[in-house]
């Protein structure tokens, strides 16, 4: 026989005996709870029971390790401390049971491809007095008339999921921890449906000196009809909650309170109540210890619902409090952020921090949208002159296919702004910085900042997630940074164009967390990067706005990423030409874009793009460099990566000169070597500074030989003529000659008119006889000039020189006969 006692903790134990179970008791000795729990015992075992033994492996399915085989839906399955080492049950695949009781040094395991699945008991789904529970795959407890984990003395540990009341009701709580520890490593709980046999209950309860620890998710109300009575979130006595830093709780329909606290209640995480369903008493009611002090403890009630604190209780904030409560709530001391979204107030006896934030504040009431004015505490739309704050509340907000402005956005923990694809955000004018971003935000559009005034210290600073997914942010003006990365994370995927104010001392600065600019990211700036929490991730970094200077203030890393440079000219970086400066190692090995607008470089330019304390490795692909150029590495000095312009003539020039004549001016020059030549250009200044063409020589392809060559301009200038050789490829290339002058007379210059001519030529500047040469030199006509006029009639068409006599020489131009 197995006889049953029940001690001052009201439980039942077993006493010696044989054949069917029985039961005794000391009545005398048997609390309230403790004859619940005798009576729920009593029906449990009113059916089979199957007792663990491990006498085979520590299969949950062996029939061996039980002592009536395999637990069924309609069995009680014990577990207490096994005999044999090693052999405490572990749950893989499907398993069942009505209840399952953990008791005495038990230890459950559920693997993480395990499910349990608890249903119809008319008493706890899972008890477990004194004993363990390990937690890796699935929980599935529903239809149970007491408890679904009714614990004491026990450890619970969570890395699964847990869903109790998701598909049945139950009588009581759905957890139930006394004096037990119960830690939610990194899995979620679900519980629904709660109170169904009682009132003055909790959905999950952790009283006497029992222990709670949220690492992960807790949703509580979360499905269809929620509770059917009592409270949320239940502590007691003298037991301790701690919500950590990444904790979730999630609060809704509740019939009573949303947390109720009357021990010792910390919360490091989020904690949202109200938002799936409204909650039927106080969104908290604290007689306790709560301490929500933490920079990341964070407090969201979406519902119309108060935080109560008793006379007896002490609340803390230094965190952040939202709320949308139209009555008024009580907190012992604010040292964070407290806003109330609903026309309340707080009464708060003391702390520093202000109780609501200043201008338009999120609450998302009818819709997503930044222009729904129904959206906004105010019932206004933000304008220019506003502090936007936007809170985290059920509805998050978009700035869709509108032009939204903002003197300053502040984006809460947990809240999320986006910008759509259409949208265009625009802050300027904030006093500290123009975007702050707690939460999330994700930009697909434009986002200006500072653009038209300065936005502060920073243009946006960073403590959450931000990720500029496929739009475009331009920021300017800033006086500290344009971005600064105080913790969280930065991603920029598309486009970023920062400047800040002149003394500014950083273009992007950090303090934790990790900014990236991703495969797809273009960067461009001018200023100093602080490289630490910087990564540049195989995105495009570009210095300046065509042109500017990008400094790292220590090493980077350029290995997995694409610099791109501009190059105009040869003077100062930043002026005529992009540079980078590391101060430190620069490790290149990526790639570098050139982009080249220098239309006249010569033999010896230097452009110094990269200035680094030193050089790791090479650039593994450059593109954009044009012929004539070479990239240098650690020249002209270590650590500096130099461009060059070094040139092979295709023609090698030995002489080139310039000779006054009484008919002109004659060029003469010659080659010692020619490749591709196609001829020379001949080119004379004019007044203005600009070069003419004069005429032309052709060249002679390709040849190894001496060639000489000359041209008369028969036209020169008076006083300086300047000339040059223009020497042209097949292939379009060019080269320049140096520059040779020769000075005519300032006297009177011979004309003649009109020229070409059909007949009568008008002679001015010249003596009183003509002598005309053909195109070889023969004489073909000469006369006397009788009032400045010859006739020319006779002569067939052609090119000839006309030649006067002058009191000092003679005076000849070049005319054309028709």
């Amino acid at each position: 026989m197995q006889n049953y006692i029940l001690p001052t903790n009201g439980r039942l134990q077993k006493t010696a005996g044989s054949g069917r179970s029985r039961f005794s008791f000391n009545l005398s000795e048997l609390s309230i709870r403790g004859l619940v729990t005798v009576i729920l015992l009593f029906a449990n075992n009113a059916f089979a029971d199957t007792y663990w033994l491990g006498g085979i492996s520590n299969d949950w399915h062996t029939a061996g390790n039980w002592t009536a085989g395999v637990p069924d839906a309609s069995d009680v399955a014990e577990i207490q401390a096994a005999s044999l080492p090693n052999v405490n049950p572990i749950i893989t695949g499907a398993a069942v049971a009505k209840t399952v009781i953990v008791a005495y040094g038990g230890f459950l395991t559920i693997a993480v491809d395990g499910t349990l699945s608890i249903a119809d008991s008319q008493g706890h789904g899972l008890d477990v007095y004194s004993g363990s529970v390990e937690n890796n795959g699935t929980l599935n407890i529903n239809n149970v008339a007491y408890t679904g984990i009714g614990m004491s003395d026990g450890l619970f540990t969570n890395n699964g999921t847990i869903n109790i009341g998701n598909a049945g009701d139950i009588g009581y709580a759905g957890i139930d921890s006394d004096a037990s520890t119960f830690v939610n490593e990194s899995g979620s709980i679900s519980i629904n449906r709660t109170c169904k046999a009682a009132t003055n209950c909790g959905a999950m309860t952790n009283t006497g000196s029992g222990s709670f620890t949220n690492k992960a998710s807790i949703t509580i109300g979360g499905v269809m009809p929620g509770l059917y009575d009592g409270r949320g979130l239940w502590c007691a006595d003298e037991s301790v909650f701690f919500n950590e830093a990444g904790g979730l709780i999630s609060i809704s329909r509740t019939v009573s309170d949303g947390l109720y606290n009357g021990a010792t209640f910390t919360n490091q995480g989020s904690i949202d109540i109200g938002a799936a369903g409204d909650i039927g008493g106080d969104a908290i009611f604290n007689r306790g210890y709560f301490d929500n002090t933490a920079s990341t403890a964070y407090i969201n009630i979406a519902s119309d619902n108060i935080i109560n604190n008793n006379l007896s209780g002490e609340f803390y904030n230094g965190g952040v409090i939202i709320e949308n409560a139209s009555g008024n709530s009580k907190i012992t001391q604010n040292t964070g952020v407290v806003q109330n979204l609903n026309g309340g107030s707080f009464l708060i006896p003391s702390g520093p921090a202000a109780i609501t934030a200043t201008g338009q504040i999120w609450t998302g009431f009818s819709d997503a949208e930044w222009n729904n004015p129904s959206n906004w505490q105010n019932s206004l739309v933000p304008t220019a002159t506003d502090d936007v704050t936007i809170a985290h509340v059920a509805t998050d907000l978009v700035v869709g296919s509108i032009n939204a402005v903002a003197k300053s956005v502040t984006v809460q923990h947990d809240a999320t702004l986006t910008i759509g694809n259409s949208g265009i955000l625009t802050i300027s004018g904030g006093a500290f910085q123009g975007l702050l971003n707690k939460g999330t935000v994700v930009n697909n559009g434009l986002l200006k900042i500072g653009l038209i005034t300065s936005p502060g210290s920073y243009g946006i600073r960073n403590e959450g997630t931000f990720n500029n997914s496929s739009g475009a942010i331009s920021i300017d003006n800033a006086t500290q940074a344009a971005l600064y990365n105080f913790s969280g994370t930065f991603t920029n995927s598309a486009s970023m164009s920062l400047k800040t104010a002149i003394a500014a001392p950083f273009l992007i600065h950090s303090n934790g967390g990790a900014i990236s600019n991703a495969a797809t990211g273009t960067l461009s700036g001018t200023g100093v990067i602080n490289p630490t929490h910087f990564s540049n991730n195989g995105g495009i970094l570009s210095p300046g706005y065509s042109p500017g200077v990008m400094t790292f203030n220590g090493d980077e890393n350029f290995s997995a990423s694409t610099l791109a440079v501009e190059v105009n000219g040869t003077g100062v970086a930043g002026t005529a030409y992009d540079q980078v400066v590391v101060n430190g190692t620069a490790t290149l090995e990526g790639t570098l874009d050139l982009t080249f607008n220098f239309p006249s470089p010569v033999t010896g330019d230097v452009v110094k793009i990269l200035d680094a304390t030193a050089l790791s490795g090479t650039f593994s692909v450059v593109t954009g460099l044009p012929d004539g150029w070479t990239i240098n590495y650690d020249r002209p000095n270590p650590g500096e990566l130099s461009l060059a312009y070094q040139v092979i003539l295709p023609v090698t020039m030995i002489r080139f000169t310039a000779k006054k004549l009484d008919s002109g001016i004659k060029l003469d020059w010659q080659t010692s070597e020619e490749t591709n030549n196609k001829g020379f250009e001949i080119e004379r200044r004019l007044d203005s500074g600009m070069w003419e063409k004069v005429g032309f020589v052709d060249g002679n392809g390709t040849t190894r030989e001496n060639n000489t060559y000359s041209f008369l301009d028969l036209r020169p200038l008076p006083g300086m003529n300047y000339y040059r050789l223009r020497q042209m490829d097949f292939d379009g290339k060019v080269e320049l000659s140096r520059i040779v002058g020769v000075k005519m007379d300032s006297g009177k210059m011979l004309k003649i008119y009109p020229n070409p001519t059909t007949g009568i030529v008008n002679i001015e500047g010249g003596g009183s006889r003509v002598r005309i040469l053909d195109k070889l030199g023969r004489p073909v006509m000469s006369g006397m000039i009788i009032n400045q006029k010859i006739d020319v009639s006779h002569l067939p068409s052609g090119f000839y020189i006309l030649s006067v006599p002058s009191e000092s020489n003679v005076k000849s131009i070049s005319m054309i006969k028709q």
